[in-house]
């Protein structure tokens, strides 16, 4: 199993210490698991956010120096055209350059060579993700108590994520159990590890036997009206948008006719005025 973590932290938040603790020995535990990993090969563009990739990449040289193995195929550094960095990755990998910056093409590209993609504070960026996560239905987990953007897709992970279809109860419950990334907990590691395992091999499992799907010969109200509850913010943002642009479209096409017609009524009457006119 390959992981990314996307997002970054508030540098300036109370609970930095705890949570980058927590991170890296949940890091370190996949390490001992065999768990692989992609990271992004990013600049820290402000002191104000941390990139979560270098933190990986820390907890990786610490889990080394501690004796732990890594083989080079344990590890992608997924390099951006275009941006360049002077930290150089001394652990064993592999360097996977993009084909494009094109946001659209360079996750897919991303997204291609992991099985699952977790969540740690984050902004727009993995907003962004989510939106193309649900579109080719790649497993992707939350870390909740990070902040960012993660705290804001878990307060509707359960109600409009498009994976909760796949899950029963009981799973339900493990899920809305995950311990908060921001508070003491010893098991913290061990504990995230097996829902990420969860996540994966149950969407990965069950989500191209799903029949929960509308098409236009099966499609009724009551069933109309229950898919579009289950829609996500992702999906409701992307659905908001298009219908703005069209009815944008709609009304400028509709003034751009309602202008030549009136230029048209005008030339009519200027030319009936002018042959009446001795």
């Amino acid at each position: 199993m390959k992981v990314i973590f996307v997002g970054s932290l508030d540098a300036h938040s109370a609970d930095l210490e705890l949570i980058k603790n927590n991170f890296m020995s949940l890091v370190k535990h996949l390490a001992e698991n065999d768990v692989g990993f992609v990271v992004r090969s990013v600049i820290q563009e402000n002191d104000a956010r941390i990139p979560i990739d270098c933190l990986v990449l820390a907890a990786l040289e610490e889990h080394c120096n501690i004796g732990g193995k890594l083989s080079k195929h344990s590890l992608v550094v997924f390099k951006e055209p275009g941006v360049t960095t002077t930290r150089k990755v001394t652990l064993p990998h592999i360097t996977h350059s993009a084909s494009t910056a094109y946001r659209i093409e360079f996750y897919k590209e991303l997204l291609d060579l992991v099985d699952i993609v977790v969540g740690v504070g984050g902004e727009f960026g993995l907003l962004r993700l989510s939106m193309l996560c649900e579109w080719l239905k790649k497993p992707i987990y939350l870390l909740p108590g990070a902040g960012g953007t993660t705290d804001f897709l878990w307060q509707d992970f359960f109600k409009k994520s498009y994976q909760t279809i796949v899950f029963n109860d009981k799973e339900r419950i493990r899920l809305k159990q995950s311990p908060m990334i921001n508070e003491n907990n010893p098991s913290y590691p061990s504990i995230i590890y097996d829902l990420i395992l969860l996540v994966n091999k149950t969407v990965e499992a069950r989500m191209t036997k799903s029949s929960d799907i509308i098409t236009p010969d099966n499609v009724t109200a009551p069933i109309f009206f229950t898919s579009l509850k289950k829609f996500s913010i992702g999906l409701w943002l992307l659905v908001i948008s298009i219908v703005i642009s069209l009815c944008s479209i709609a009304y400028y096409a509709g003034e751009s006719g309602l202008f030549k017609q009136h230029i048209g009524k005008k030339e009519v009457y200027d030319k009936t005025n002018n042959q009446q006119k001795p």
